[in-house]
């Protein structure tokens, strides 16, 4: 499974998680993630903790739970994490080169403030901090669960952080690209309200779809979708029932 794959498997996974109360059961978890190894399955199971997603029951939120979202949530349990110098991460991603789950496990939250600082480079680019923390999270896991293509502790510390720049570009490129698409979707409607609004008053009536496109050079599609946008249009433009 590559990392596309697995990143939309988590996100299904997560997805299931907010439509059960907070937990899913390890056997959706395998559902989603047919290819998982037993290696691999805690190294998900830390992942979906640190999203405050239960395994099989919600998570025990108690009475100091935080309650102002993800980000408080993620931010108070890396206060609880004993960070580790450059010298023990060495260390601990050598035993995890050779295999070490449990290793892995450490290396995974030996990353996770990593994470956090990589998220606020690329914040403030019209996405969520929430989101690129989740992005650079499913990263880091995946890049931790195959370290198997790199072969020294330095190698797999650039993996792991490349891994999760990377993910953050992409994420932040794609919700650029979304935000954009949408500006031309909201301008391009504007001017077919407009131009339907100006013909229908000189008129004294509704304006074809027909009429309105030979007149502007819009096309009828986006005339159409224009309409199912903004439904001011009908009060200008003769829409086909």
């Amino acid at each position: 499974m590559d990392e596309k794959q697995f990143k939309k498997a988590l996100n299904e996974i997560k997805d299931l998680a907010s439509l059960q109360g907070g937990f899913v059961s390890e056997l959706q978890i395998s559902e989603c993630l047919p290819e998982i190894t037993g290696e691999q399955k805690p190294l998900v199971f830390e992942f979906l903790k640190q999203s405050g997603i239960g395994i099989n029951e919600p998570i025990d939120s108690g009475e100091d739970a935080p309650v102002e979202g993800y980000l408080k949530f993620y931010l108070e349990e890396l206060e609880d994490i004993v960070r580790v110098d450059e010298s023990m991460k060495t260390l601990l991603l050598r035993d995890a080169l050779r295999g070490d789950r449990i290793a892995k496990e450490k290396v995974i939250n030996a990353y996770l403030p990593m994470v956090l600082d990589i998220a606020k480079l690329y914040a403030g680019q019209g996405v969520e901090m929430e989101d690129l923390i989740g992005e650079g999270n499913v990263a880091l896991t995946a890049a931790v669960g195959n370290l198997e293509c790199v072969e020294t502790p330095e190698d797999a510390d650039a993996l792991i952080g490349k891994l999760i720049m990377n993910a953050m570009e992409a994420y932040v490129g794609i919700e650029n690209d979304e935000e954009q698409m949408m500006e031309q979707v909201l301008a391009d409607t504007a001017k077919v309200l407009d131009k339907a609004r100006q013909m229908a008053e000189d008129m004294l009536r509704k304006v074809t779809v027909e009429e309105l496109a030979g007149e502007s050079g819009i096309s009828k599609e986006e005339i159409l979708q224009a309409a199912k946008i903004a439904k001011e249009c009908a009060d200008y433009i003769e829409l086909p029932q």
